[in-house]
């Protein structure tokens, strides 16, 4: 495969401000002894605004086109996958899987006193078969918060505990919508 990024992010881990933007193919073909044939391409593209003080506005866009090959199919784990701990909060992760994904992603980071800061966070994304199949209509949301422990000031390290929900009605056992805690060491993106 091939992968291009650019970064400009004053921190890798937790960004003030800056830029990051990855654009990666891969490609599983027969002749690299792949039992599977499909092409992958993704563009992940962030953006961190340093609003005040040390708040942090932060937005992702990322895309992911899987296209299988002479009629086989792609892998359970080669699948676009919404839910879990970085991409659309508030449901299981596997909940909603395809082929290709888009998701939208804003993030409100604070500091509130020495060490401990707040986070709201919204995601908007979906999974298809194939482009002709993303509709506005199939979009699936998830809000939350969550308060951040800084563990290492100087690398700006969070241990970060998160609530959503997911606000598919139907997205979860016996028709009930989903909702999660989330324990993570660093931020979702």
């Amino acid at each position: 495969g091939l992968n291009i990024s650019y970064d400009t992010r004053t921190n890798t881990l937790n960004p003030l401000d800056g830029s990051f933007v990855e654009l990666k193919t891969v490609i599983f073909g027969k002749w690299l002894g792949s039992k599977f044939r499909y092409n992958s391409i993704s563009l992940d593209a962030r953006k961190y605004f340093n609003t005040v003080g040390q708040h942090t506005l932060a937005l992702q866009l990322l895309i992911n086109h899987n296209s299988p090959q002479n009629g086989t199919v792609i892998p359970l784990r080669g699948l676009s996958q919404l839910g879990g701990t970085d991409l659309i909060r508030g449901y299981r992760e596997g909940t909603y899987q395809d082929n290709s994904m888009t998701v939208a992603q804003i993030e409100y980071r604070m500091p509130v006193w020495k060490f401990i800061g707040l986070v709201g966070f919204a995601g908007i994304g979906q999974v298809y078969e194939e482009t002709k199949d993303w509709q506005l209509d199939r979009f699936r949301t998830g809000v939350g918060g969550g308060i951040r422990f800084m563990i290492s000031k100087r690398q700006r390290i969070n241990f970060r505990i998160d609530y959503a929900l997911g606000l598919d009605k139907n997205s979860g056992i016996n028709g009930k919508g989903q909702s999660g805690f989330y324990l993570f060491v660093g931020e979702a993106f």
